[in-house]
């Protein structure tokens, strides 16, 4: 375990790009806390002042995914563009942890954005958490943290076959926002959405974070939570099946630093 920390740690150093402090504090404390205000005021004026904690919330939550996404993507992306990846997969390491090594450094990153944000929301915004059940709040963060941490995995291996990463994470980020419930609630989405949104990562994460404002306690939650850790789960699992079939198809090839999508 040792030897899969220090690779985390070193992968995390090296090709991190928002790893210095203006990129950092912008990106991880300053973007959220922009996205809040922006939805803050949207709820007030275009509703009710009482939708206005909705979109504070949901919001919140929403700055994990955020965060995890841009990160571990461009993690993948520069792996390949700094010449690194032909290393990595022609080296004899667990692919499990090689796979999970991208992630782990980030998941912290994921945590400070939603804490950050609810402090934020409560300082500023006058956010009330007195009937805020503590067990309840930690648990959905972290299991939302968790499943984001799978499925920008899942997606971040994309990054390495396509051109450019940035129109990869803006999709990925585009679609949490629009399905997940944190700005329309799932049974305002047309057709057949809210059945899409059951299978993103923070759907059901954020309903159990919204209740814990509300005093429910994890029990009453449990189902949106076991629901959560199952999404992680299948991300995470998935994401490793398409590490494994890019690595194949590198190898068969034999190009290892060229983009084909």
């Amino acid at each position: 375990m040792t030897n899969f920390f220090i690779q985390s740690y070193l992968t995390y150093r090296a090709l991190f790009f928002w790893l210095n402090w203006p990129s950092y504090i912008g990106n991880v404390f300053l973007v959220p806390v922009l996205y809040i205000t922006m939805l803050l005021l949207t709820g007030r004026f275009a509703n009710s002042p009482l939708d206005s904690e909705f979109y504070v919330l949901g919001m919140a939550a929403y700055s994990t995914p955020f965060i995890l996404i841009w990160g571990i993507t461009q993690c993948n992306y520069y792996e390949r563009v700094t010449g690194t990846l032909a290393h990595v997969l022609g080296s004899s390491g667990n692919r499990w942890l090689i796979f999970w090594s991208k992630g782990t450094m980030h998941f912290p990153n994921g945590l400070f954005t939603v804490t950050s944000s609810l402090l934020f929301a409560w300082a500023f915004i006058g956010l009330d958490f007195t009937n805020l059940n503590w067990v309840t709040l930690v648990v959905s963060v972290l299991l939302f943290a968790l499943s984001c941490t799978a499925f920008s995995l899942c997606i971040g291996i994309f990054a390495i076959v396509m051109r450019s990463w940035l129109t990869l994470s803006a999709t990925a980020s585009g679609l949490l926002i629009l399905l997940t419930g944190v700005v329309i609630p799932l049974e305002d989405l047309p057709f057949f959405l809210h059945y899409v949104g059951n299978v993103l990562p923070l759907t059901n994460g954020v309903t159990a974070f919204r209740a814990a404002f509300d005093g429910a306690g994890p029990m009453s939650v449990g189902d949106h939570l076991i629901w959560e850790l199952g999404v992680g789960i299948s991300y995470g699992v998935l994401g490793y099946l398409f590490f494994l079939f890019v690595e194949a198809d590198a190898r068969r090839r034999g190009a290892y630093d060229t983009s084909i999508l």
